[in-house]
């Protein structure tokens, strides 16, 4: 039955009602027909549909870090360039008559380096001779004090003979002036010994000096290559390359140009150079507040884009902002997809359609047959054994627009009235057709 044969019955039952006020049996017993369908189980998946634009995995801006004039221009907008490419070379001739001046520093630190340590091998053989002539002033010392203790035995043995009457006084005259003689060479040796100590301290001191001149020359050396390293930073900071592989897709400068350092200007100025990464694309979606619970690492998407018809082009979900953006109330979500062909431009337009959830088996009714009060509870008409209206609330979840999940409020074995013009009130006989 249409909705307009529907409504003609409803009209019939109206204008019998008002022929007969006092309420006839016969009209009482005429029921309104209506359509009747009983719910279906559906594997309905749960997806979100929303607007997709597509952007440069990455996107560098080029500055320069040095001041010059642009000597050489070695790549335009649309060139291909690979990371580390040179995409201009900036002349600065001050900071190469430096390094030179720093490079002759250097080899003249050098030279003095050398110097040092040769005066340090110096004081080291120097040290090395004193303390071996002290050791051979201890051992004459030792010598001496043997020869000292023999002359005292050999004075004592005659001082006993000659009292003893046994020789002559002139052999105890020689033992004395032998005892003598051995005491004046022990204190000779004994103040040599004294004097070699001495020089071998001065020689130690004069080794640890070298040391030092040659640790402070050396660091000297060191703070001139890491200046001269400074430098050659400064010249690399000449030459702009590329940060990764991609396409040149803005250029400001024109060769002979004044390139002044990024950092000593005052105000934001323009990138010298736009390098965009391409071959490899993140399309990114705002998700609305009512589907951002739902969007997981990983999930299933496809996108399609304005620009080029009815390609569809499968990913996956790799970046979930995990916040609501205030003003929108949408959460960011980003899909990879590979761009080797350069088929999908920065910029371009489209939808993504992302899996919330797998399809798994749920009471789906039509949308229009769902009704909604005042309040905007939501309810449908059920036609009960005795073919009488009864009011069923219930609660709705996914709605894909033709079809709407029932999460509760229904078993799945209900007479539901389809959609028809009108209401119909609780307790009303109907007709289920």
């Amino acid at each position: 039955m249409t909705i307009k044969q529907v409504s003609l019955l409803v009209a019939s039952s109206c204008l019998l009602a008002a022929a007969y006020p006092f309420g006839p049996s016969f009209a009482q017993e005429i029921a309104v027909a209506v359509p009747v369908l009983t719910p279906s189980r559906t594997n309905l998946p749960r997806t979100t549909t929303q607007p997709a634009t597509t952007h440069a995995y990455f996107n560098a801006s080029v500055y320069a870090r040095t001041t010059g004039y642009l000597a050489e221009l070695k790549a335009d907008i649309g060139q291909r360039v690979k990371a580390g490419e040179v995409l201009a070379v900036i002349d600065v001739p001050e900071v190469q008559k430096q390094r030179e001046a720093k490079l002759a520093d250097i080899g003249r630190l050098e030279a003095e380096l050398r110097r040092a340590k040769a005066d340090l091998s110096v004081a080291q053989a120097s040290a090395e001779s004193y303390a071996a002539k002290v050791e051979r002033a201890k051992a004459e010392m030792a010598s001496a004090e043997a020869e000292l203790t023999a002359a005292h035995v050999d004075l004592e043995r005659a001082t006993a003979l000659v009292n003893q009457g046994a020789v002559a006084t002139r052999l105890l005259d020689e033992a004395n002036k032998k005892h003598a003689a051995a005491e004046a060479q022990k204190t000779a040796l004994l103040a040599a010994v004294d004097a070699s100590q001495a020089e071998m301290q001065l020689a130690k001191a004069e080794t640890q000096a070298a040391e030092a001149n040659v640790e402070v020359v050396g660091a000297t050396v060191e703070v001139a290559r890491r200046e001269l390293d400074e430098l050659d930073e400064l010249l690399g900071f000449a030459q702009l390359k590329a940060p990764f592989d991609g396409i040149v897709t803005q250029r400001q400068v024109d060769p002979g140009d004044l390139i002044r350092s990024a950092q000593s200007s005052n105000k934001d100025g323009q990138p010298l150079f736009v390098v965009t990464q391409v071959d490899r694309v993140r399309i990114r979606v705002p998700v609305p507040e009512r589907d951002a619970p739902l969007v997981d690492l990983g999930d299933e998407a496809q996108v399609t884009m304005q620009a080029l018809g009815s390609r569809v082009f499968t990913g996956k979900v790799n970046r979930v902002a995990g916040v609501l953006d205030e003003r929108t109330r949408t959460m960011l979500v980003e899909i990879d997809l590979d761009n080797t062909d350069g088929e999908l431009l920065p910029g371009m337009f489209g939808q993504a359609v992302i899996s919330l959830e797998d399809a798994r088996e749920k009471i789906v009714l039509p949308a229009d047959v769902v009704r909604y009060d005042e309040a905007g509870k939501s309810y449908v008409y059920v036609v009960n054994a005795s073919n009488q209206i009864e009011v069923v609330d219930i609660v709705t979840g996914w709605d894909t627009g033709q079809q709407m999940e029932i999460t509760a409020g229904l078993t799945g074995e209900e007479r539901i009235v389809g959609p028809i013009l009108g209401r119909l009130k609780a307790g009303q006989t109907v007709r289920a057709e």
